[in-house]
């Protein structure tokens, strides 16, 4: 073998060893901080505010037995749009109204911290009847979808 293949094996070897060690020394340094965390954890008492945060925010909405001939032709508009994901009824509350169909359907909206736009629709008793949403690259279609929907089944129109 010559010495540059010699050198380049030397060399490849040597990174490898190199990348093993940095690996080890990631999992050790780790596992000492999980096992850090889980001591402090032990000791940590949740505030009844932080309490009722969680129960609120693992919450989920009350859903509707039954969906209105409006409602449906929504929902179908709705899963149309590109992107459009089953949204967690947790946020159903968290939703404002925007517009009411003509058969008394809700159509509310909830934008998230990370700015996803949610939608969801509740019957005249306030139970959810759908809730998605879309992301970022996906709004735009949202957005025409909600004004064609405003459009074509509130009683202005």
């Amino acid at each position: 073998m010559s010495n540059q293949i010699v050198a380049k094996i030397t060399g490849r070897f040597a990174k490898i060893i190199l990348y093993i060690i940095t690996v080890i020394l990631y999992i050790k340094n780790l596992s000492s901080l999980v096992n850090k965390k889980l001591a402090v954890k032990e000791d940590f008492r949740l505030s009844q505010k932080g309490i009722d945060w969680l129960e609120e925010w693992n919450t989920e909405a009350e859903i509707a037995s039954s969906i209105s001939q409006i409602a449906q032709k929504v929902v179908e508009i709705l899963v149309n749009v590109p992107g459009m994901a089953q949204a967690h009824s947790r946020d159903f509350r968290r939703a404002t109204p925007i517009f009411t169909l003509k058969d008394g359907t809700v159509i509310k909206i909830f934008i998230n911290p990370a700015n996803v736009k949610h939608i969801f629709l509740a019957d005249n008793n306030n139970k959810m009847l759908f809730g998605g949403y879309v992301g970022w690259i996906h709004t735009k279609g949202l957005n025409q979808a909600i004004e064609k929907i405003k459009h074509s089944l509130t009683s202005t129109s």
